[in-house]
């Protein structure tokens, strides 16, 4: 176990050294100049779940200097203050923006997954429903609301990260990043209401829920997902032949109530908040934290579309592959 536990340390080091893009992720914090580095927080989780928050750095140098320093397994980001946030104890050390931020994960639909449950599992069936909600909340933000810079990031495990940089989104208070996280999750009903005439529901949401979801997961079978959807399933619907009779009104209110987004409405609603950093290591399920394509999201899967970190110290070319497609997709948000 020591072995192993010093062999993924090492593998780690290398890593940081060799493939963390320490001067791309630098340049996207700044967002063009707009920000400075050195009043970002930065935080490092260790072994045993251990952590430094409240740091900052002056540049990438320094940033990787830290890192390569000490045995760090993540990094996450927080806000931008208005000093150094190492002032933190200080009560004129504020936070004065953050990027608007989404978090999906895949245990939230529980509920309305038969194929797995808990965090520990997931599989092509279920992972429908995170790509679902990345498809519901991109258009949203980008057409509803009109956001432009989105980083849509694997989270390394069960689930999907957004970072909304656009400089109005950067400086929203808390009661408008509470709105807006209220607004994208929350009551099935009241999200049924809202969205169940507009053009993405019946474009996108309803046709992908019947052909990826409704019978994959056997919704009008499983005693469990039955429970979730009494209010709205006829008790005569009982078996997944049915489920081409179910009305057409029916088949609408089921798939806003399976498929709505399920977000963590802290890491929106919250500007002192930490998320993983893009490409940072996630120590459960061995992989990268990589940003993907939006226009690829049906092709992508948490088990094998991720580089791994053994495989990348390795050098296995499929890995090396993934790593480099990902890092192409943050260079292209660089130049927007």
């Amino acid at each position: 176990m020591a072995a192993t536990a010093k062999t993924k340390e090492i593998n780690l080091k290398t890593y940081y050294q060799r493939f963390f893009p320490f001067v791309q992720l630098c340049q996207w914090l700044t967002h063009h100049g707009a920000y400075s580095l050195d009043t970002k927080e930065i935080a490092f989780w260790f072994s045993g779940d251990q952590f430094t928050r409240f740091q900052s750095f002056a540049s990438p140098d320094e940033f990787k200097l830290a890192v390569k320093s000490k045995s760090v397994e993540r990094i996450e980001i927080g806000p931008y203050y208005n000093v150094s946030p190492s002032y933190h104890r200080n009560l004129s050390c504020v936070p004065i923006a953050r990027e608007f931020t989404i978090d999906i994960d895949i245990n939230e639909y529980d509920n309305v997954r038969n194929c797995c449950s808990g965090a520990e599992n997931i599989c092509s069936k279920c992972w429908a429903y995170v790509v679902i909600a990345v498809k519901i909340l991109n258009h949203l933000l980008r057409y509803q609301f009109g956001f432009k810079s989105l980083l849509w990031v694997f989270s390394g495990r069960r689930g999907m990260h957004c970072w909304v940089s656009d400089d109005v989104a950067l400086k929203l208070n808390r009661d408008t990043r509470a709105s807006l996280a209220k607004y994208f999750s929350g009551d099935p009903e009241i999200i049924y209401q809202r969205f169940s005439r507009v053009d993405i529901h019946l474009s996108l949401v309803q046709p992908y829920f019947v052909s990826h979801i409704a019978e994959t997961q056997n919704l009008l079978e499983c005693p469990k997902t039955r429970d979730h959807l009494a209010s709205v399933v006829d008790p005569s619907l009982t078996s997944v032949d049915s489920f081409s009779k179910v009305p057409l009104g029916l088949v609408s209110k089921m798939s806003i109530y399976c498929t709505y987004p399920r977000i963590d409405v802290p890491v929106s609603q919250q500007i002192n908040h930490l998320l993983k950093s893009p490409f940072s290591f996630h120590p459960k399920s061995g992989l990268i934290s990589i940003p993907i394509d939006i226009e690829e999201i049906d092709s992508f899967h948490p088990l094998n579309s991720a580089p791994s970190l053994s495989g990348l110290i390795l050098g296995h070319p499929e890995d090396i592959e993934k790593f480099e497609r990902a890092l192409q997709v943050f260079n292209r948000l660089l130049v927007q």
